[in-house]
C-alpha cells in the first residue's frame, strides 16, 4: 500500500472518493475497508459521558484521562440499563458483518460507529464465539475516511447528522412482521411434519433472530387469534376495511393473547365473541383495558354497559369502561357478602328512598316486593319451628 492511504486501511481494499451530504453540507469521503483493531473507540462520545464519570470517580482520575478499549468494552457491557446492547449488536455483526460503514478521520479518530466498533471487538473476543468464517468477515470493516486536512466543520457536521438528526426509518407494522413469522412457521411445519413444535420455532428463529422462541410462539398465537376474528367479521367488512381494522387494533389482539392464553376463559366462545365485538366496535379505551375484560364477562349488567353504555366514543370510552368494571366488581362484592349483610344492604337501600320515590314505585314492583317479603317471613317461620321442635325432642 502506498503512503497515500492511512495505515488502518487494508491492503488491496477499494479506495473510492464519494460525496455525501451530512447536516446539509456536501462532504467528500473515501469508501474503503479497514482493520478496526487500529481504530480506537470514541471515548469522547456524549453517549458515554455518564459511565466515564463513574469510571473516573471510582478510580480518582482526572477529566483528561480515558479508559483504553478493553476497559471501555467492559464498562459498556456492565452498564445496567442495557442501552448499549453490545452482545445483541455483536451477534448481528457476526451474522451480517458491519452493514453501515463507520466513519473515521484520516488519522484514525472514530467519529461515527462507536457501538459497531465495540460490537466487533466483542464478537472477535472469546465471549463472542465467532466462527472462522465470521472472523474473516469481521476482519474487513467497511468505513468512510475523511480526506487528510478536512476542515473541522466536516467532522462536526457528520457528528450532528449521525447522532442528533431524527431517524426517518419506519419499522414494519407489527401485523406485517407477525404475518411473516406466522406464514414461515406454517411453511416449515408443513415441510417438517415430524418435528416437534418447539423445533419448528427454533427454525423460525434462525430467520428472525430478533425474537426468541417464546416471543415467536406468542406472535404465532396472536395471528391465530386474528384469523379467528377475520373469520367472524369477514362477511361484515370488505377486505380492505377489515385489514385496516386489524392493523389498527393489533395491540388489542396481542394483549388478549398475552393475558388469556393460559386461562380457561379463552376457550369459551362467548368470551371470544365479547372480545371480538369490543375490538370490532372499538370499545376498549386502552390496550391495558383488555386485561380487565374478564371482570365484565359473565356479568349481564356489566356487559350491557360495556356494549351499550353512554359515550361510546372518544374520551367517553374510559368512563363507560370504568362504569362496566365497577358494576362487575359491585355485584361480585355483593355475592361474597353473607345473607344477613346482603339483606341489610337491601333494607338500607329501601330506607334511603324518599316518600315521593316510594309513591312512584310501580304496582307490579310493589307486588314483587310484597311477595319476596312474604317468602322471607314464611321461610324464616318454618326454620324457627323446625329448630324449636328439634330442641323439644332433646
Amino acid at each position: 500500500m502506498g503512503n497515500d492511504r492511512p495505515c488502518f486501511v487494508l491492503d488491496k481494499a477499494g479506495w473510492q472518493l464519494e460525496t455525501r451530504h451530512f447536516n446539509g453540507i456536501q462532504i467528500p469521503l473515501y469508501r474503503t475497508e479497514g482493520d478496526l483493531s487500529h481504530i480506537k473507540g470514541w471515548v469522547e462520545n456524549p453517549r458515554i459521558d455518564m459511565i466515564l464519570s463513574r469510571w473516573r470517580n471510582a478510580r480518582h482520575r482526572s477529566v483528561d484521562v480515558f479508559p483504553d478499549d478493553d476497559e471501555m468494552l467492559e464498562l459498556m457491557l456492565d452498564y445496567v440499563d442495557g442501552s448499549f446492547a453490545i452482545p445483541e449488536l455483536g451477534e448481528d455483526v457476526k451474522r451480517n458483518g458491519v452493514r453501515e460503514p463507520i466513519i473515521v478521520t484520516w488519522d484514525g479518530t472514530l467519529i461515527d460507529g462507536n457501538r459497531r466498533k465495540f460490537a466487533v471487538m466483542w464478537a472477535l473476543s472469546d465471549r463472542g464465539g465467532a466462527t472462522n468464517e465470521q472472523l474473516h468477515l469481521l476482519a474487513r470493516t467497511p468505513m468512510f475516511v475523511l480526506p487528510e486536512g478536512a476542515p473541522d466543520l466536516h467532522r462536526q457536521s457528520i457528528i450532528i447528522q449521525e447522532n442528533y438528526a431524527e431517524s426517518l426509518k419506519k419499522e414494519w407494522p407489527q401485523l406485517v412482521t407477525n404475518g411473516r413469522i406466522y406464514r414461515r412457521y406454517q411453511e416449515l411445519f408443513n415441510q417438517f411434519p415430524q418435528e416437534q413444535e418447539l423445533e419448528i420455532r427454533r427454525l423460525v428463529r434462525r430467520e428472525f433472530p430478533r425474537f426468541n422462541t417464546t416471543e415467536i410462539r406468542n406472535r404465532i398465537n396472536t395471528m391465530l387469534l386474528i384469523e379467528e376474528f377475520r373469520a367472524d367479521y369477514g362477511d361484515e367488512d370488505n377486505e380492505d376495511d377489515l385489514e385496516a381494522k386489524i392493523n389498527k387494533n393489533f395491540q388489542y389482539f396481542r394483549q388478549a393473547n398475552d393475558t388469556y392464553r393460559t386461562k380457561n376463559v379463552f376457550s369459551e366462545p362467548e368470551f371470544k365473541a365479547l372480545l371480538f365485538r369490543g375490538i370490532q366496535q372499538e370499545l376498549f379505551p386502552s390496550f391495558a383495558s383488555v386485561r380487565r375484560l374478564e371482570e365484565i364477562y359473565g356479568n349481564p349488567q356489566a356487559t350491557q354497559i360495556f356494549l351499550e353504555g353512554e359515550g361510546l366514543a372518544g374520551t367517553g370510552l374510559r368512563a363507560n369502561f370504568d362504569r362496566a368494571t365497577a358494576e362487575a366488581r359491585r355485584e361480585e362484592a355483593t355475592r361474597n357478602l353473607s345473607v344477613e349483610r346482603r339483606l341489610e344492604e337491601i333494607v338500607k337501600q329501601i330506607d334511603n328512598l324518599t316518600s315521593v320515590e316510594l309513591a312512584e314505585i310501580p304496582a307490579v314492583l310493589r307486588s314483587q316486593l310484597e311477595s319476596a317479603l312474604q317468602r322471607v317471613i314464611a321461610q324464616a317461620t318454618v326454620s324457627t319451628d323446625e329448630t324449636n321442635d328439634a330442641n323439644a325432642v332433646e
